[in-house]
């Protein structure tokens, strides 16, 4: 693993990997990965082995000083590699609890690269388990068999053991589940006022600023909203805003909204738009459609595994387009 030449970004990426990161200090990550593959390859390795060097012991005492001490002398992750060389003076004057939370994640055992943390909180002698994401998706195995495939930047709670008459997780981020159906069990996402409950289903609950989006990939849900029932079958979104109003229920026209779970971009008469907002999501850029006439161009392709590149190369050339840079940011045209 290189050396990182912008020691301050070494700080950003340990907050982005706590969830502790504001939404300007994320922009600044995105872009810095955006703007070098070479950035992206190196925040790639600080996760893999920020999730390689250990596991949460709760009910530890943290101390800051020794733990901050013994990351510097580990092997495993040595600190002049990503600029940790703390003076003594300082270790003693960490007051965020963002720093202390970093030695103890980065010194106490595996973590099996996604960061599964056992939460103190205990209903009824049943524990809560909690998985979360940061710069990685993960798919990962419920008790009951149920499959989950949480978003970068995603979260979710669930017991140790379910209840007998009902399954229920609470989810902030994104999530795609694929859900074993048991009629007397029903399985239940709960998040921000929400319910959703299944009916033999597959289905992809996205948590935006002023709205939540499910998209239902085979199947049905039920989704309960203050009094409000919604029903959706295969192939439906439904968009829930703020105001229970607007809710409006729509034909889903194609599977991007998948790519994290599958890896692919599949496009079906999409508009470029759309297209453009899933990639700056997927790949932490910042691409912008330069032309306003160009916004709702059609596009039928599908791309798996791509490099940003070459899948914008297809997209200009099958469009017709014109591609420039200019810095990080990347402009679209005529």
């Amino acid at each position: 693993m290189r050396n990182n030449p912008n020691p301050d970004m070494d700080r950003l990426l340990v907050k982005c990997l706590l969830s502790e990161a504001t939404a300007s200090e994320r922009a600044q990550v995105d872009a810095w990965k955006a703007a070098d593959a070479a950035n992206r390859r190196y925040s790639e390795d600080f996760e893999r082995i920020w999730v390689d060097t250990g596991r949460l012991a709760p009910n530890a005492a943290p101390d800051e000083s020794a733990a901050w001490e013994r990351f510097r002398r580990s092997e495993r992750f040595p600190a002049p590699r990503l600029g940790f060389v703390v003076p003594m003076e300082r270790r003693q004057r960490f007051s965020r609890p963002w720093m202390a939370a970093a030695a103890i994640l980065l010194l106490s055992g595996p973590l099996a690269w996604l960061l599964i943390v056992k939460k103190d909180a205990v209903n009824n002698g049943n524990q809560l388990l909690s998985l979360q994401t940061t710069a990685m998706t993960r798919t990962d195995t419920l008790p009951d068999g149920t499959r989950v495939t949480l978003n970068k930047h995603s979260s979710l709670v669930y017991p140790q053991r379910f209840k007998e008459d009902q399954r229920e997780v609470s989810l902030k981020g994104e999530g795609f589940f694929e859900v074993v159906h048991r009629a007397k069990q029903p399985f239940i996402v709960r998040l921000k006022g929400l319910t959703i409950r299944d009916i033999g289903t597959s289905f992809n609950v996205k948590v935006r600023p002023g709205e939540i989006e499910v998209t239902v990939a085979t199947g049905e849900v039920e989704i309960t909203n203050g009094g409000a029932v919604i029903e959706a079958g295969a192939g439906e979104r439904v968009v829930i805003p703020d105001d229970p109003a607007a809710t409006r229920t729509m034909p889903s026209a194609d599977d991007l909204y998948r790519y994290y779970v599958t890896k692919e971009f599949v496009c079906r008469k999409t508009p470029l738009w759309k297209l453009v907002d899933v990639l700056n999501e997927a790949y932490g850029a910042h691409i912008v459609i330069e032309d306003k006439g160009i916004r709702d161009l059609p596009l039928t392709a599908t791309f798996l595994n791509e490099s940003l590149d070459s899948l914008l190369g297809v997209v200009t050339q099958t469009l017709g387009l014109n591609l420039t840079h200019n810095g990080t940011e990347i402009f679209l045209k005529k």
